[in-house]
């Protein structure tokens, strides 16, 4: 019976099991047919548009309307709203437009913006003879940026006769923010060859391409005069990297010709081509070694031979050009932007300032601490009140504790005004600046933590000419602001840094940043720059022109013979100066202008006499045309920043259309020189480069990137641990020497002393800021003699440490176990890197 029953169960088991399959199966045909009606109804919805679609098959949005959307966007309007403000707007004027275009037709609308922007600097760069370029990057969000423009005259019609008619200056034209992998330079210059491509491959393609005639990266090479940017060493490479694929792409074009000119002169091409193969076989190291080459080594052999080899014929070529003609084809002009020039020359100036109160002898400005390092620092200057011990970390913070005037004007505007709104007392302090001023509205103080042009000195003169105010504002914001506000050295730097850039900052600034019909030519500033290193000379033989403070003498003090910008300042210096509180006035202005001249003369380099500017004829002066400052990129950047952060999901190549749109006059030059061919070439390519996913692709282009560079840091961080583990190894295998005499013996090898220094300082170094005993790097000591008496140095204090460390380790009946033993960090000693990109970095502090 038993029996019976357990086969029942498991019958009924079985029962349900199939019951419960069953109705999951029900379950999933129910949601399958739900799925199903779902497609039907969804296809029907497409067949139903697609019938509407048909019947709007020749229908198209007037290029007007397309211009007005790219209007509204760059004010601001989202795309998603472009069509319904355009259909209200019609309304009003009594057009009742039957439909309002999708968010996807507008975006596709900036794209236009992106093709036309393309066809027309292929077509300006096919036309204009003379060209320059000019790029600046950034980062944001740990990703590089890169800003490019182009500057040559822009085609602004065609005349009676159908002759081009050109702008009588040339204009900055921008082509483009490109996110590079790195900043290196042979990515800045790939992302510009990239550049050309597009440009050539979109010009190329249309219409208007056709008509005008085809343009080529060795056409435009041939063209292209310089270049401008900031005075960073990779602009600088980068400069250098453009000016070598000229001269390549130069020499390769006249190369070729050449060699056509050969042709039918069999005995001469033989015998060139015999020479360049021996030369070929004979750098690969001999007949055998060629043949023992893979079929793909020959190859690339064989191309960089044939390259060469119509190079050289290249270089004949352009020897035979007249020298006038050669000269302009060969020409590469650098220019760095004049507002880098004066910040350095601001900082250069400061430097040597804050280093003179040492020279002098004599207290300078106090440490302007935060509350970590305020403790430590009085410590050390007031040692009268304690007499707690002053440790190596003490000495560390006053060190890393900034002083003086400059230090003061960066902690003011990180409190005043802050980069970052939740900081500081941002719009608080203009309140109170407005109420203890008695004013409707004050200024913003200059953003100083920002890196913004002549802030530090808008900011000296700012805290000078309401020095109570701000002394009172101090009082309940900041202690150091207040104790740098009422301290006679700091305010003898603040006082210098405003009459310097009252002096020579803000007329200089007037000449250089001109408006842009002006067209300031850079080239045409080496006297310029040449006069300013002759006022700072005037002002520092002279420095009563200002210290005088006659307002009769002001116009001798300033650079461009003007009324100063701010009489008010002066004034309070003067009084500041006649009750004694700036002491040491004149020596430290002098000493400031004699840092600045210093720096201008080094970051004005490429005016120098016998320089390629000073070589130029005055014919090549006016076809070669840069930028006095490099605004326009910093500024496209800066453009790019804020829409980026409003369009968070906005595609990069969206807002170069929409830049583009905006800054390159796109629309007009579309009325003047594209036909309807033409406009429909560009609604097919827009929709081409909207199918082609490039922001999906720049992302994973970066995504490579990223995931290569951390492979690499892996395996360079196991290479380190691996030498590491071997250098750890060699010294444990290592005993220490027993005597002194042991440091001299025959035996004692150079690496030996090696082994014994860098073992001692593993030993008695393992606390970095309280050493047992100090033992230099073994890479600090290069001499044999010199690692053999710091060796001998070392030993007594050595033995006595290990007594010590022996007595240690009986008293607590465990032996003290040596470091040499131990898991110890890595010496970076060994693998220290440095990439220094900036020949002057751009914080004053």
């Amino acid at each position: 019976m038993q029996d019976l029953l357990r086969t029942a169960e498991k019958q009924l088991e079985l029962v349900w099991g199939r019951v419960s399959e069953a109705e999951k199966h029900c379950d999933d045909q129910a949601v399958e047919i739900q799925y199903l009606k779902k497609s039907i109804w969804a296809l029907q919805g497409r067949e139903k548009r697609y019938d509407e679609l048909k019947q709007q098959s020749d229908v198209h949005t007037k290029e007007e309307i397309r211009s007005i959307m790219r209007i509204l966007i760059s004010c601001g309007c989202k795309q998603g709203w472009v069509g319904e403000v355009v259909q209200s707007v019609a309304a009003v004027f009594g057009i009742n437009l039957d439909r309002a275009l999708s968010r996807r037709t507008v975006g596709r609308i900036l794209l236009e913006s992106l093709v036309m922007g393309r066809m027309q600097m292929g077509f300006e760069l096919q036309q204009n003879q003379d060209v320059t370029m000019s790029s600046d990057s950034t980062s944001r969000r740990k990703l590089n940026y890169q800003a490019h423009h182009l500057h040559m005259k822009a085609a602004l019609g065609t005349d009676g006769e159908g002759n081009i008619v050109f702008s009588d200056k040339p204009v900055k034209w921008f082509a483009g923010v490109f996110s590079t992998t790195d900043h290196s330079t042979a990515t800045s210059h790939a992302a510009w060859m990239n550049l050309y491509n597009e440009t050539m491959s979109t010009y190329n393609a249309s219409p208007l391409g056709k008509r005008t005639g085809a343009l080529n990266l060795r056409l435009m090479c041939r063209r292209l005069r310089g270049m401008c940017g900031d005075h960073a060493n990779n602009e600088k490479a980068l400069s250098e990297e453009m000016k070598k694929t000229k001269y390549e792409e130069l020499l390769s074009k006249m190369g070729e010709k050449r060699l056509r000119e050969l042709d039918g002169q069999i005995e001469e091409i033989e015998g060139l081509m015999r020479q360049w193969t021996e030369k070929k076989i004979a750098d690969a190291g001999g007949q055998r070694k060629w043949d023992k080459l893979t079929a793909s080594d020959r190859a690339t052999r064989d191309l960089a031979t044939t390259t060469a080899m119509i190079q050289s014929l290249g270089v004949q070529e352009l020897a035979e050009v007249d020298d006038s003609e050669r000269h302009l084809l060969t020409v590469w002009v650098w220019t760095g932007c004049c507002m880098h020039k004066d910040q350095n020359s601001f900082k250069g100036g400061n430097t040597a300032m804050t280093a003179h109160w040492k020279i002098l002898g004599i207290d300078g400005p106090i440490p302007l601490a935060n509350k970590e390092n305020a403790k430590a620092i009085r410590k050390i200057l007031h040692p009268e009140r304690g007499d707690a011990e002053v440790t190596a970390e003490d000495l560390k913070k006053l060190e890393d504790v900034a002083f003086g005037g400059a230090k003061l004007t960066a902690l003011a505007g990180a409190i005043f005004n802050n980069a970052i709104d939740k900081r500081g007392q941002g719009d608080a302090h203009q309140l109170f600046l407005e109420y203890h001023l008695e004013l409707d509205r004050v200024k913003r103080f200059p953003q100083t933590n920002n890196t913004r042009f002549g802030s530090h000195g808008d900011a000296a003169v700012e805290l000078l000419t309401h020095l109570e105010t701000y002394r009172q504002c101090g009082r309940i914001s900041k202690k150091n602001v207040y104790d740098g506000l009422h301290d006679p050295p700091t305010l003898t730097e603040l006082a210098v840094l405003a009459v310097y850039h009252i002096l020579i900052t803000v007329p200089y600034m007037r000449i250089v940043r001109q408006d842009s019909h002006v067209a300031l030519n850079a080239i045409d500033l080496g006297p310029l720059h040449r006069d300013i290193r002759d006022h700072c000379q005037l002002l520092i033989e002279n420095p009563d022109l200002i210290l005088d403070f006659d307002e009769q003498l002001y116009p001798l003090a300033t650079f461009d013979g003007r009324e100063p910008a701010n009489l008010t300042v002066l004034s309070q210096i003067k009084a500041l100066s006649e009750m004694g509180t700036l002491p040491y006035l004149e020596a430290m202005l002098v000493t400031f202008l004699e840092g600045a001249m210093a720096t201008w003369i080094r970051f004005s380099s490429e005016f120098a006499p016998g320089g390629i500017i000073d070589g130029l004829s005055e014919d090549e002066k006016a076809r070669i045309w840069l930028p006095a400052t490099n605004d326009h990129n910093e500024g496209a950047l800066g453009s790019y920043v804020v829409w980026a952060r409003n369009n968070a999901t906005g595609a990069l190549h969206t807002f170069n259309g929409l830049a583009m749109a905006q800054r390159n006059n796109v629309d007009a030059f579309a009325q003047n020189f594209l036909t309807k061919e033409d406009h429909h070439y560009i609604l097919a390519a827009a929709r081409q480069l909207d199918q082609d996913g490039l922001e999906r692709r720049r992302r994973a282009m970066q995504k490579e990137y990223n995931a290569a560079m951390v492979v690499e840091k892996q395996q360079t961080q196991a290479k380190k641990v691996a030498r590491e583990d071997e250098i750890t190894a060699q010294l444990n295998s290592t005993p220490f020497i027993k005597s002194v005499q042991d440091i001299y013996r025959p035996e004692m090898t150079r690496a030996r002393l090696d082994d014994q220094l860098e073992k001692m300082r593993r030993r008695w170094n393992t606390d970095k800021k309280n050493p047992r005993m100090f033992m230099p790097k073994v890479s600090h000591i290069p001499l044999h003699i010199d690692k053999q008496e710091a060796l001998a140095a070392a030993f007594p204090l050595h033995e006595a440490l290990l007594r010590e460390d022996e007595e240690a380790g009986g008293l607590f009946g465990v032996p003290l176990r040596a470091l040499s033993e131990s898991d110890t960090d890595m010496d970076e000693d060994f693998w220290d890197q440095e990439d220094q990109e900036m020949e002057e970095p751009d914080g004053l502090v």
